[in-house]
C-alpha cells in the first residue's frame, strides 16, 4: 500500500487513509525510492526524492505540490520522452500509460526539476526520477482518485506544499 504524508512545520503530519493505488503503481514508487537501479532514465548517482528518512534530519528531500495543468503537462511530456527512449514510439497504447515518479504534479517532475526548464532540451536525461509503462487503468486511478482526490483535495495540499510518500505493507 502506498501512503502519502503531508508535512508542516516538521512536528505535524497527517497520513492518507483509504483506497491504495494499484500494485503496479506501488511497485513503481517502491522501485524509485528503494531500487533506483530498476528506474529510467538510468545514470550513476541518481537519487530520487520523496521519502522521509529520519537519518537525514533537516536535510530531507520532500516532494512539493505543483498546480496548473499547463505546468503539470510539461512534466508529463518530459516523462514520456523517457518512456519513448526506453520502450519506443509505439509503447503507449490505449491500455498502457507512461507513469512517473516523482509525480507530474510535483516540482520534482521530469521538466521542472531538470535543466530542461532552463532551456536544455536533454535535461530529462538527468532527471532524478523514474518513468515506466504501466496499465492505463492503474495509472489513471492512482493519479486521479488516490493522489488528487484522496490526498491533495482532502488535505488541502496547495502549490509548493511539501509531502512525503511511503510504501507500507
Amino acid at each position: 500500500m502506498c501512503r502519502v504524508v503531508r508535512t508542516m512545520m516538521a512536528a505535524h503530519s497527517t497520513s492518507l487513509p483509504a483506497k491504495p493505488p494499484s500494485a503496479k503503481t506501488n511497485q513503481h514508487i517502491d522501485d524509485a525510492l528503494h531500487h533506483v537501479e530498476r528506474t529510467w532514465p538510468a545514470f550513476i548517482g541518481k537519487t530520487i526524492p520523496g521519502e522521509y528518512k529520519p537519518e537525514l534530519g533537516s536535510e530531507q528531500r520532500p516532494l512539493h505540490r505543483l498546480t496548473g495543468e499547463d505546468r503539470i503537462d510539461k512534466n508529463r511530456l518530459r516523462a514520456k520522452k523517457v518512456c519513448v527512449d526506453v520502450w519506443g514510439d509505439g509503447a503507449a497504447t490505449p491500455n498502457l500509460n507512461c507513469d512517473e515518479f516523482p509525480f507530474a504534479s510535483t516540482y520534482e517532475g521530469a521538466y521542472w526539476s531538470t535543466t530542461e526548464a532552463d532551456g536544455d532540451s536533454n535535461g530529462w536525461m538527468q532527471w532524478d526520477g523514474s518513468a515506466r509503462m504501466i496499465g492505463e487503468e492503474d495509472n489513471q486511478d492512482a493519479g486521479r482518485d488516490y493522489l488528487n482526490t484522496r490526498f491533495y483535495k482532502a488535505n488541502r495540499i496547495l502549490d509548493n506544499d511539501k509531502f512525503f510518500v511511503a510504501i507500507t505493507s
